[in-house]
């Protein structure tokens, strides 16, 4: 339990340590201390990280949710907030949600 708790406290200050070093080459000694280089494989695995995001990115783009299409038009804001303040009385048909239109 000692050396679980000890090992997830150096994580949480790795992490801190990223933050702070993004940009700089910490961040990558960091990165590959936390998590393992691209070609190293995952624990208890017998893919690396990159072949497994390879197989994500190809699983992602092989797959077509219904509510994920191509969105070719672009919207002012304006008109966002049209739209949401319309369908979001659908589902949360409170005055409290009326305060929150008038404040944006």
């Amino acid at each position: 339990m000692h050396v679980y708790t000890a090992s997830t406290i150096q994580s949480y200050i790795n992490a801190i340590d990223m933050i702070h070093s993004v940009g700089t080459n910490r961040f990558q000694e960091l990165s590959i201390q936390e998590y393992g280089r691209p070609n190293h494989k995952l624990f208890g695995s017998e893919f690396s990280h990159l072949e497994n995001a390879k197989k994500i990115l190809k699983a992602s783009d092989e797959f077509e949710h219904p509510y994920i299409c191509d969105f070719s038009k672009e919207y002012s804001a304006q008109e966002l907030k049209t739209f949401l303040k319309k369908e979001s009385k659908k589902v949360f048909p409170s005055t409290a949600l009326n305060l929150f239109w008038t404040r944006i």
